[in-house]
């Protein structure tokens, strides 16, 4: 099963960083997994932009695609609030609780809704946990060594 994540926000908001760190660990979480034939996939757009735009929430799916399509909607001045870390346990939070809950509407065939509601996304979170723990390592040692090499260009 494909879970694709992406956005549409607002620079300032910082989501497209949390994007950056989660869609790769949620997408390869959901890859080699099986929850029957209803459904090949799951599209979410993390939207955080100006409420005075309007942007209404989309959801959308697609039956013969089987695929399912569908807008988080976050507000934009509690995200330009929130530190990177919080801004993504509150994202986390949101795609666990609002993804099943659209495909629980649909009540999609020869899907097996409670099997991913229950283990997929539980589990994908902690893998999101995980590789949160061990990408900040490996940020720091990147951030240090790029200063490192920054020093050096300057002596």
């Amino acid at each position: 099963m494909r879970v694709s994540v992406t956005g549409d926000s607002n620079e300032e908001s910082g989501v497209s960083a949390v994007i950056y760190d989660l869609a790769g660990p949620i997408d390869n979480h959901f890859w080699s997994k099986d929850y029957g034939s209803g459904l090949v996939g799951v599209g979410v757009v993390l939207m955080c932009r100006d409420p005075h735009l309007n942007f209404k929430r989309r959801v959308r799916f697609d039956r013969k695609d089987r695929w399912v399509d569908l807008d988080i909607m976050l507000d934009l001045e509690e995200m330009k609030q929130l530190g990177h870390e919080t801004r993504k346990a509150v994202i986390v939070a949101r795609i666990v609780e609002e993804v099943p809950a659209v495909l629980r509407k649909y009540g999609i065939p020869e899907f097996d809704e409670p099997r991913f509601s229950i283990i997929g996304y539980s589990t994908a979170a902690n893998t999101v946990r995980r590789f949160r723990r061990t990408s900040s390592r490996s940020n720091k040692n990147h951030i240090r060594a790029t200063a490192d090499s920054e020093r050096e260009e300057n002596v």
